[in-house]
Protein backbone atom coordinates (compact mmCIF):
# COMPACT_ATOMS: atom_id res chain seq x y z
CA UNK A 1 0.00 0.00 0.00
CA UNK A 2 2.43 2.63 -1.27
CA UNK A 3 0.20 4.90 -1.27
CA UNK A 4 -1.76 4.20 1.89
CA UNK A 5 -1.41 8.10 2.63
CA UNK A 6 -1.55 10.89 0.47
CA UNK A 7 0.76 14.03 1.56
CA UNK A 8 0.21 17.43 0.40
CA UNK A 9 2.51 18.97 -1.97
CA UNK A 10 2.43 22.36 -0.35
CA UNK A 11 3.17 20.86 3.45
CA UNK A 12 6.58 21.90 2.21
CA UNK A 13 5.20 25.79 2.16
CA UNK A 14 3.68 25.40 5.29
CA UNK A 15 7.37 23.90 7.06
CA UNK A 16 9.14 26.47 5.56
CA UNK A 17 6.45 29.72 6.43
CA UNK A 18 6.94 28.07 10.16
CA UNK A 19 10.55 27.65 9.77
CA UNK A 20 10.32 31.53 8.65
CA UNK A 21 7.83 32.89 11.79
CA UNK A 22 9.91 30.97 14.36
CA UNK A 23 12.13 34.00 13.66
CA UNK A 24 10.09 35.75 15.85
CA UNK A 25 9.42 33.09 18.38
CA UNK A 26 11.58 31.38 21.16
CA UNK A 27 14.87 30.25 19.96
CA UNK A 28 16.53 27.33 21.92
CA UNK A 29 20.20 25.79 21.96
CA UNK A 30 20.68 22.50 21.63
CA UNK A 31 22.13 20.51 24.36
CA UNK A 32 25.92 20.07 23.08
CA UNK A 33 26.50 17.48 25.76
CA UNK A 34 23.87 14.96 24.17
CA UNK A 35 25.43 13.21 21.41
CA UNK A 36 22.33 13.22 18.29
CA UNK A 37 24.26 10.16 16.65
CA UNK A 38 24.79 11.70 13.26
CA UNK A 39 25.52 9.85 10.04
CA UNK A 40 28.46 11.35 9.08
CA UNK A 41 28.59 9.30 6.14
CA UNK A 42 25.55 11.63 4.31
CA UNK A 43 26.51 13.94 1.82
CA UNK A 44 25.92 18.04 2.76
CA UNK A 45 24.01 18.85 -0.21
CA UNK A 46 20.69 17.99 1.75
CA UNK A 47 19.77 19.88 4.90
CA UNK A 48 17.52 17.59 7.06
CA UNK A 49 15.02 19.05 9.60
CA UNK A 50 13.13 17.90 11.88
CA UNK A 51 9.27 19.52 11.89
CA UNK A 52 7.87 18.17 15.34
CA UNK A 53 3.83 18.49 16.22
CA UNK A 54 3.16 18.44 19.76
CA UNK A 55 0.32 18.16 21.93
CA UNK A 56 1.53 20.22 24.71
CA UNK A 57 0.03 23.64 25.26
CA UNK A 58 2.95 24.48 27.40
CA UNK A 59 6.52 24.07 26.52
CA UNK A 60 8.02 25.63 29.83
CA UNK A 61 6.20 22.73 31.79
CA UNK A 62 6.07 19.43 29.17
CA UNK A 63 7.35 19.43 25.49
CA UNK A 64 4.65 16.87 24.89
CA UNK A 65 4.16 13.51 22.89
CA UNK A 66 5.18 14.06 19.16
CA UNK A 67 1.98 12.78 16.56
CA UNK A 68 3.64 14.51 14.30
CA UNK A 69 6.91 13.83 13.32
CA UNK A 70 8.62 14.95 9.53
CA UNK A 71 12.06 15.21 8.62
CA UNK A 72 12.28 18.23 5.43
CA UNK A 73 15.19 17.75 3.13
CA UNK A 74 15.93 20.68 1.26
CA UNK A 75 18.22 20.71 -1.01
CA UNK A 76 20.88 23.88 -0.51
CA UNK A 77 21.89 23.73 -4.59
CA UNK A 78 19.02 22.86 -6.54
CA UNK A 79 16.17 24.38 -4.62
CA UNK A 80 14.08 20.64 -4.09
CA UNK A 81 12.44 20.01 -0.98
CA UNK A 82 11.22 16.31 0.14
CA UNK A 83 9.67 15.55 2.98
CA UNK A 84 9.18 12.14 5.35
CA UNK A 85 6.81 11.16 7.97
CA UNK A 86 7.67 9.46 10.78
CA UNK A 87 4.60 6.89 12.32
CA UNK A 88 4.25 8.02 15.64
CA UNK A 89 3.52 4.81 16.80
CA UNK A 90 6.66 3.18 15.45
CA UNK A 91 8.64 0.83 18.39
CA UNK A 92 11.93 1.62 19.39
CA UNK A 93 14.81 1.91 22.31
CA UNK A 94 14.70 5.69 23.33
CA UNK A 95 18.25 6.24 25.22
CA UNK A 96 17.91 6.69 29.04
CA UNK A 97 13.83 5.94 28.63
CA UNK A 98 13.65 2.30 27.21
CA UNK A 99 11.52 0.46 24.57
CA UNK A 100 8.70 3.10 24.07
CA UNK A 101 6.70 4.76 20.89
CA UNK A 102 8.69 7.13 18.77
CA UNK A 103 6.52 10.09 19.38
CA UNK A 104 7.21 9.40 23.16
CA UNK A 105 11.29 10.71 22.74
CA UNK A 106 10.16 14.13 22.65
CA UNK A 107 7.76 14.15 25.77
CA UNK A 108 10.81 12.56 27.93
CA UNK A 109 13.51 14.28 26.53
CA UNK A 110 12.58 17.06 24.31
CA UNK A 111 13.19 17.83 20.58
CA UNK A 112 17.14 16.78 21.21
CA UNK A 113 15.63 13.28 22.22
CA UNK A 114 14.06 13.05 19.26
CA UNK A 115 16.46 13.94 16.87
CA UNK A 116 18.46 11.10 18.50
CA UNK A 117 16.33 8.51 18.01
CA UNK A 118 15.44 9.84 14.69
CA UNK A 119 18.98 9.44 13.56
CA UNK A 120 19.67 6.46 15.65
CA UNK A 121 16.93 4.46 14.19
CA UNK A 122 16.49 6.19 10.54
CA UNK A 123 20.30 6.82 9.63
CA UNK A 124 19.96 10.13 9.41
CA UNK A 125 22.40 13.63 10.06
CA UNK A 126 19.73 15.98 11.93
CA UNK A 127 21.02 18.47 13.77
CA UNK A 128 17.98 21.21 13.84
CA UNK A 129 14.46 20.88 14.57
CA UNK A 130 11.12 23.07 14.77
CA UNK A 131 8.43 22.15 17.02
CA UNK A 132 5.21 23.81 17.19
CA UNK A 133 2.23 23.02 19.59
CA UNK A 134 -1.56 21.82 18.96
CA UNK A 135 -2.77 25.84 20.11
CA UNK A 136 -0.35 27.08 17.29
CA UNK A 137 -1.95 25.48 14.69
CA UNK A 138 -5.36 26.99 15.51
CA UNK A 139 -4.10 29.97 15.99
CA UNK A 140 -3.09 30.14 12.38
CA UNK A 141 -5.97 28.31 10.85
CA UNK A 142 -7.65 31.66 12.47
CA UNK A 143 -5.62 34.21 11.72
CA UNK A 144 -5.74 33.32 7.77
CA UNK A 145 -9.54 32.82 7.93
CA UNK A 146 -10.14 29.46 8.68
CA UNK A 147 -9.38 26.23 5.73
CA UNK A 148 -11.70 24.53 3.27
CA UNK A 149 -11.53 20.85 3.63
CA UNK A 150 -13.77 18.27 2.79
CA UNK A 151 -15.39 15.86 5.13
CA UNK A 152 -17.72 13.24 5.79
CA UNK A 153 -20.98 12.79 8.07
CA UNK A 154 -19.07 10.82 10.40
CA UNK A 155 -15.86 12.95 10.24
CA UNK A 156 -18.48 16.17 11.32
CA UNK A 157 -19.95 14.12 14.14
CA UNK A 158 -15.96 13.05 15.37
CA UNK A 159 -15.19 16.83 14.78
CA UNK A 160 -18.29 17.88 17.17
CA UNK A 161 -17.73 15.33 19.65
CA UNK A 162 -14.37 16.77 20.25
CA UNK A 163 -15.29 20.17 20.26
CA UNK A 164 -17.64 19.72 23.03
CA UNK A 165 -14.46 17.65 24.94
CA UNK A 166 -11.91 20.71 24.42
CA UNK A 167 -14.87 23.04 25.38
CA UNK A 168 -14.96 21.21 28.84
CA UNK A 169 -11.46 20.08 29.31
CA UNK A 170 -9.78 22.84 28.43
CA UNK A 171 -12.86 26.06 29.55
CA UNK A 172 -13.14 26.89 26.19
CA UNK A 173 -16.13 29.53 25.77
CA UNK A 174 -17.57 28.33 22.22
CA UNK A 175 -18.39 24.64 21.15
CA UNK A 176 -18.48 25.87 17.41
CA UNK A 177 -20.55 23.04 16.13
CA UNK A 178 -20.75 21.60 12.59
CA UNK A 179 -23.94 21.92 10.65
CA UNK A 180 -23.26 19.80 7.73
CA UNK A 181 -20.67 17.85 5.74
CA UNK A 182 -19.04 17.93 2.52
CA UNK A 183 -16.84 20.89 1.30
CA UNK A 184 -16.52 23.29 4.76
CA UNK A 185 -14.83 25.91 6.17
CA UNK A 186 -13.50 25.19 9.60
CA UNK A 187 -12.18 26.90 11.85
CA UNK A 188 -8.88 26.47 14.10
CA UNK A 189 -10.71 24.71 17.02
CA UNK A 190 -12.41 22.54 14.12
CA UNK A 191 -9.70 21.83 11.94
CA UNK A 192 -7.50 20.26 15.12
CA UNK A 193 -10.84 18.47 16.04
CA UNK A 194 -10.80 17.26 12.46
CA UNK A 195 -6.83 16.51 12.46
CA UNK A 196 -7.24 14.77 15.82
CA UNK A 197 -10.13 12.44 15.32
CA UNK A 198 -9.40 8.68 16.29
CA UNK A 199 -11.23 5.71 16.63
CA UNK A 200 -13.32 6.32 13.74
CA UNK A 201 -11.15 4.23 10.96
CA UNK A 202 -7.50 3.91 11.51
CA UNK A 203 -4.34 5.92 12.95
CA UNK A 204 -2.93 5.67 9.55
CA UNK A 205 -6.07 8.01 8.29
CA UNK A 206 -5.80 10.07 11.47
CA UNK A 207 -2.25 10.89 9.90
CA UNK A 208 -3.94 11.52 6.45
CA UNK A 209 -6.42 14.37 8.21
CA UNK A 210 -3.10 15.95 9.88
CA UNK A 211 -1.69 16.47 6.20
CA UNK A 212 -4.91 17.23 4.67
CA UNK A 213 -4.99 20.16 7.36
CA UNK A 214 -1.91 21.50 6.55
CA UNK A 215 -1.94 21.40 3.30
CA UNK A 216 -5.09 23.49 3.61
CA UNK A 217 -2.85 25.74 5.89
CA UNK A 218 0.09 26.10 3.29
CA UNK A 219 -2.54 26.94 0.59
CA UNK A 220 -3.85 29.78 2.27
CA UNK A 221 0.07 31.17 3.70
CA UNK A 222 0.65 30.97 -0.15
CA UNK A 223 -1.37 33.73 -0.40
CA UNK A 224 -0.78 35.80 2.57
CA UNK A 225 0.36 38.50 3.17
CA UNK A 226 3.85 39.60 4.99
CA UNK A 227 1.83 41.60 7.62
CA UNK A 228 -0.52 38.13 8.30
CA UNK A 229 2.16 36.12 8.61
CA UNK A 230 3.86 38.54 11.13
CA UNK A 231 0.58 38.85 13.29
CA UNK A 232 0.46 34.94 12.72
CA UNK A 233 4.29 34.71 14.36
CA UNK A 234 3.24 36.85 17.28
CA UNK A 235 0.77 34.42 18.08
CA UNK A 236 2.96 31.36 17.84
CA UNK A 237 5.83 32.41 20.36
CA UNK A 238 4.24 30.51 22.95
CA UNK A 239 3.80 26.91 21.01
CA UNK A 240 7.18 27.09 19.37
CA UNK A 241 11.03 26.24 19.83
CA UNK A 242 13.61 25.66 17.37
CA UNK A 243 17.52 25.80 17.47
CA UNK A 244 17.23 27.61 14.08
CA UNK A 245 19.28 30.89 13.72
CA UNK A 246 18.06 33.84 12.16
CA UNK A 247 20.45 33.19 9.34
CA UNK A 248 19.50 29.46 8.61
CA UNK A 249 15.66 31.02 8.37
CA UNK A 250 16.60 33.62 6.09
CA UNK A 251 17.94 31.08 3.90
CA UNK A 252 15.38 28.61 3.80
CA UNK A 253 12.90 31.50 2.85
CA UNK A 254 15.20 32.16 -0.14
CA UNK A 255 14.90 28.84 -1.33
CA UNK A 256 11.05 28.61 -0.60
CA UNK A 257 10.53 31.53 -2.74
CA UNK A 258 11.72 29.86 -5.51
CA UNK A 259 10.27 26.35 -4.72
CA UNK A 260 8.47 24.30 -7.27
CA UNK A 261 5.98 23.00 -4.99
CA UNK A 262 4.37 20.53 -7.10
CA UNK A 263 7.99 18.80 -7.88
CA UNK A 264 8.12 18.17 -3.63
CA UNK A 265 8.20 14.42 -3.20
CA UNK A 266 6.48 12.51 -0.36
CA UNK A 267 7.72 9.20 1.72
CA UNK A 268 5.91 7.84 4.43
CA UNK A 269 8.39 5.53 7.11
CA UNK A 270 8.04 2.77 7.88
CA UNK A 271 7.64 1.97 4.55
CA UNK A 272 5.19 -0.58 3.39
CA UNK A 273 6.55 -4.04 3.46
CA UNK A 274 8.97 -3.53 6.08
CA UNK A 275 7.01 -3.98 9.16
CA UNK A 276 4.71 -5.78 11.43
CA UNK A 277 1.62 -4.63 13.50
CA UNK A 278 2.16 -6.16 16.67
CA UNK A 279 0.04 -5.85 20.42
CA UNK A 280 1.68 -6.04 23.40
CA UNK A 281 1.08 -6.33 26.97
CA UNK A 282 -2.17 -4.59 25.03
CA UNK A 283 -0.01 -1.33 23.73
CA UNK A 284 -0.20 -1.91 20.00
CA UNK A 285 2.90 -1.03 18.04
CA UNK A 286 4.60 -0.88 14.42
CA UNK A 287 7.90 -2.82 14.59
CA UNK A 288 10.00 -2.00 11.70
CA UNK A 289 12.89 -3.40 9.67
CA UNK A 290 15.29 -0.55 10.27
CA UNK A 291 17.99 -1.33 8.04
CA UNK A 292 15.61 -1.64 5.29
CA UNK A 293 14.20 1.91 6.29
CA UNK A 294 17.28 3.36 6.73
CA UNK A 295 18.69 2.46 2.84
CA UNK A 296 15.16 3.56 1.70
CA UNK A 297 15.19 6.85 2.94
CA UNK A 298 18.87 7.16 2.17
CA UNK A 299 18.24 6.27 -1.20
CA UNK A 300 15.14 8.65 -1.46
CA UNK A 301 16.57 11.74 -0.60
CA UNK A 302 20.02 11.43 -1.90
CA UNK A 303 19.54 9.13 -4.91
CA UNK A 304 16.00 9.96 -6.05
CA UNK A 305 14.46 6.62 -5.54
CA UNK A 306 11.29 6.55 -6.05
CA UNK A 307 9.68 3.43 -5.45
CA UNK A 308 8.05 4.46 -1.98
CA UNK A 309 7.12 7.62 -3.06
CA UNK A 310 3.43 8.63 -2.21
CA UNK A 311 1.76 10.47 -5.15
Amino acid sequence: MKKLLHWGRRWAALALALALMTSLCAVAETDADLDLKINEDLGDEWWNILLLGSDSRDFNSYYGLSDTMVILSVNMKDGRAKMTSIMRDTWVDIDGVGHQKINAANAKGGPELAMRTVNEYFGMNIQHYVLVGIEALADIIDEVGGVEIEISSQEMKKINEQLTYDADEFHMNHKEPLSHAGKVTLNGNQAVAYARIRKLDSDYVRTQRQRNVLLAIASKLQGESLATLVTAATKLMSYTRTNLTMNDITTLMGVGVSMDLSQVQQLRLPADGTFNSVTENEIWSIRADFPANQEILRQFIYEDNTDYIEQ
